[in-house]
């Protein structure tokens, strides 16, 4: 039960991976999870210390968790909406609508609405209410998706200066390699 149920890792704690009486490996792998609020503590801290390596002037986590975001979650959205009009970027890049994972989606989606809801001047939210003002013309570019979706890419950056320090940045997230 211990290996077929739930999923045991230092890093991660336990996962579970089922929740009826008779399970074997793999048949329930495609339900929900149940996941902790230390792997969230891990995944925070791991995204930071990422930051700071590529010198991120700030990390921000607005409390949405692995598999658990929803483009419905009108919170969630109202937190971003708040701090797209703090930072006032002229450009967002996001997850790609199209992707492996679900969570990916969903972030893309409530991105989406919320880059662009950001912009309505008369639209209140729950943490601020009526904006004193907001952007204007955000562009959003998608990032190229983690596996063989369709993608074809329309503009190139050539990243071979920053490439180790991406890649030391990668390094931090040492959870995602556990999953």
């Amino acid at each position: 039960k211990m290996v077929t149920e739930w999923g045991m890792s230092d890093k991660i704690g336990p996962v579970n991976y089922g929740g009826g009486d008779q399970v074997f490996i793999g048949k329930d792998m495609q339900t929900r999870a149940t996941y902790s609020e230390e792997l969230a503590k891990i995944r925070f801290n791991e995204a930071k210390s990422a930051a700071e390596i590529i010198g991120a002037k700030e990390y921000v986590n607005l409390g949405g968790h692995d598999t658990k975001i929803s483009r419905y979650d009108k919170k969630l959205e109202d937190k971003l909406i708040d701090y797209i009009r703090k930072v006032m970027p002229d450009v967002i890049i996001a997850q790609p609508p199209e992707d492996y994972m679900s969570d990916h989606i969903e972030t893309s989606a409530l991105t989406f609405n919320a880059a662009f809801n950001a912009t309505l001047p008369h639209l209140c939210t729950e943490g601020n209410g009526m904006p004193e003002k907001v952007p204007s013309n955000i562009a959003i570019y998608y990032m190229a998706p983690a596996t063989k979706t369709v993608f074809t890419p329309t503009h190139y950056v050539d990243i071979t200066d920053e490439l180790d320090l991406k890649v030391e940045a990668m390094k931090c997230h040492k959870s995602q390699i556990e999953w």
